[in-house]
């Protein structure tokens, strides 16, 4: 194994000063680009971390706005259906914190928000997503700590949006869902 990175100065030492531009574009709440942004955002990446260090990502998607916003250091967002294990959700309640990460298709820059999250069943909140499919069950709602942008690299990188680097289920033989689910059940914990 190579050498072990175990401080900031060892960071340091290997990567340039990012640009005044990057190290000032943030901010503790939304203003007018990233407002737009999260309003047209079809896909939001939910990080959380469990008290005991447990970690998840979540993916959820919806409709440009599924994630309202409610003022310029408040969002909103429905919980929707899905296998209901619930990882982030328990997570939540043992640890606030929580990052975001917006996605727009096509788009290859996303804004990224950190915040305090909290699970809502109050039937005010739950209203506002009456337009929905189903009401939902709680509404998680994130008070803004930080807000950036990032940069496109890594999605430029995967190709993520560029059709002739899209795989095809039969043609490349990526599993789905049920074959990951099945083959990972028989799989014994060491």
């Amino acid at each position: 194994m190579g050498n072990t990175i175990s401080d900031t100065s060892g960071l340091q030492q290997l990567y340039d000063i990012p640009s005044t531009l990057v190290t000032e574009a943030f901010a503790d709440r939304l203003e007018e680009t990233t407002h737009k942004f999260i309003s047209l955002s079809t896909l939001v990446m939910l990080s959380s971390c469990s008290a005991d260090g447990e970690i998840d990502i979540s993916p959820k998607g919806g409709e440009p706005g599924f994630v309202r916003i409610i003022d310029d250091r408040t969002l909103m967002l429905p919980d929707s259906p899905g296998n209901n294990k619930l990882h982030t959700f328990h997570n939540l309640v043992q640890n606030p914190n929580i990052g975001m990460m917006f996605i727009i298709p096509g788009i290859e820059e996303v804004v990224r928000v950190r915040g305090q999250a909290e699970l809502l069943t109050n039937p005010e909140h739950i209203a506002l997503f009456d337009d929905a499919k189903r009401p939902p069950k709680l509404v998680l709602t994130i008070k803004i700590d930080i807000v950036f942008p990032h940069c496109a690299k890594a999605f430029k990188y995967a190709r993520i949006w560029d059709a002739s680097a899209h795989k095809s289920r039969k043609e490349d033989d990526v599993p789905g869902i049920a074959d990951m689910a099945r083959s990972l059940a028989k799989v014994e914990s060491s």
